[in-house]
C-alpha cells in the first residue's frame, strides 16, 4: 500500500466473497483499488456469497454463503461479524472439493484455497476475510495494485458523491467504473472536479473449453483454467 497517493486511475469496489473474474480485471487496470467497505450491506450483492456450480458441468448455480451474526439491516460491511459457530470455511472447502473434483485443475487450485481457508478461519470480520482472500487471488495472479479501504480515508459523508470524494481523496485523476454505473453517473459531476469518467465493459473471452457459467466466478475459472490461464483472462486476452 505504499505511494497510494502518487497514482492517477482510481477503482472502488465493495470486498465481495470470491469475486467474479470480471472484478480483478478492474483491479489489474486500476493503479489504486479501494474497498469500499463503509457501505450498508445490501442481501442483493455478493458481499457474503459466491457463485458454484451445481455439478461438475452443470450451468446452473448454487450459493456459498458465509453465516452472519444477526444485526441491523443498515449495518456497514466493515461491521459486519462472521457466526464463528459454524464451521462455515470448512463446510466450503468440502463443497467445493466435491464440485470441483474433476476439473483440469483441481489439484493445483484446492492446495492452495486449503491453505488460504485456513488463514481465515479465526477471522472475525467479513470485510477482513473477503479482503485477504482478494489480496491472496491478486497475487497468485501477480497483480500488484495499490489497495485502500475507504474508511481509512478522510472523505465527506456523502452517499451521492462518494466515488468522487474518494477519487480526490487519493488525488486522482480518473475514476474507473463498471458499465452499469453509466446507469446514474454523470461526467459531468467527475468533470468539475478535474476527473475523467471512465466505464469498463469485461467480457470473459470465450474459450473452446469452457463451459458458460451465470457469474463467471473466480473460482470456477481457477479451476478449469489454472494459473496461467487465468492470468491471461484476466488481462482480457
Amino acid at each position: 500500500m505504499d505511494n497510494i497517493f502518487d497514482k492517477k486511475t482510481v477503482a472502488i469496489h465493495q470486498p465481495n466473497y470470491f469475486p467474479w473474474l470480471g472484478y480483478f480485471h478492474k483491479i489489474y487496470a486500476c493503479d489504486t483499488f479501494v474497498f469500499l467497505d463503509n457501505v450498508e450491506h445490501s442481501k442483493r450483492y455478493p458481499t457474503r456469497r459466491t457463485r458454484i456450480r451445481k455439478a461438475a458441468n452443470d450451468e446452473s448455480f448454487e450459493w456459498l454463503t458465509i453465516p452472519l451474526k444477526k444485526h441491523s439491516d443498515f449495518e456497514l460491511i466493515k461491521n459486519l461479524e462472521v457466526d464463528k459457530k459454524q464451521d462455515w470455511s470448512s463446510k466450503h472447502l468440502n463443497i467445493l472439493v466435491n464440485r470441483y473434483n474433476k476439473t483440469p485443475y483441481f489439484k493445483e487450485i484446492i492446495e492452495k484455497l486449503e491453505e488460504l481457508f485456513l488463514t481465515v478461519k479465526s477471522t472475525s470480520h467479513l470485510a477482513e476475510i473477503n479482503i485477504i482472500l482478494i489480496v491472496t487471488i491478486m497475487e497468485w495472479l501477480d497483480i500488484e495494485r495499490n489497495l485502500c479501504c475507504s474508511s481509512n480515508l478522510e472523505i465527506l459523508n456523502s452517499e451521492k458523491n462518494k466515488n468522487i470524494e474518494i477519487v480526490r481523496a487519493l488525488n486522482g485523476t480518473c475514476y474507473l467504473s463498471g458499465i452499469g454505473g453509466s446507469n446514474y453517473q454523470m461526467p459531468s459531476d467527475f468533470s468539475q472536479y478535474s476527473i475523467e469518467l471512465r466505464y469498463i465493459d469485461f467480457k470473459l473471452q470465450q474459450h473452446k473449453t469452457y463451459q458458460p457459467f451465470i457469474g463467471n466466478t473466480i473460482l470456477d475459472i481457477l479451476f478449469r483454467y489454472g494459473l496461467e490461464q487465468t492470468k491471461i483472462l484476466v488481462q482480457g486476452k
